[in-house]
């Protein structure tokens, strides 16, 4: 099947458009991610501060060194290990959350300099505010400034 390639005008709005929009939710689960992401790297911090306390004074009152007590309980490295892979997983969220606020960010100025050149004609100019109320209500893009 072959696919008809066009450079109509409202193919060019067309794909600005649904361009724009994957980009913002493709920011918008990101940004959702690493919400997430962090509240598990805060919840295993509070989870290994507690047992810590918790177990502070059985440390302080065994023989030997309170660091090989620490070291040696199964339970306080169990949540180390996990503090470590969640921080390290944040690490890596905030990364592709980053990388995808600035493609947005660049869709959305690229689009508001390229407004006069996609929306050309008058009657287009016209329907251009139409769109980008529908954008704002609808997406929660506002290409009216950048």
């Amino acid at each position: 099947m072959e696919e008809k390639v066009s450079t109509g005008q409202e193919d060019i709005d067309t794909f600005m458009i649904k361009a724009i929009i994957k980009a913002k939710n493709k920011e918008t689960a990101a940004e959702k991610k690493l919400m997430r992401v962090g509240f598990l790297v805060i919840l295993s911090l509070i989870s290994l501060t507690v047992y810590a306390f918790k177990n502070w004074t059985q440390w302080f009152q065994a023989e030997g060194s309170i660091f090989q007590k620490i070291i040696t309980d199964p339970f306080i490295l169990f949540l180390t290990i996990v503090f470590i892979i969640t921080f390290a997983w944040l690490q890596q969220v905030t990364v592709k959350f980053e990388k995808a606020e600035k493609d947005y960010d660049q869709l959305k100025e690229d689009m508001i300099d390229r407004a006069a050149d996609i929306w050309s004609s008058p009657e287009a100019w016209k329907k251009r505010s139409d769109v980008f109320r529908e954008l704002k209500e609808k997406h929660d893009i506002n290409l009216y400034h950048k």
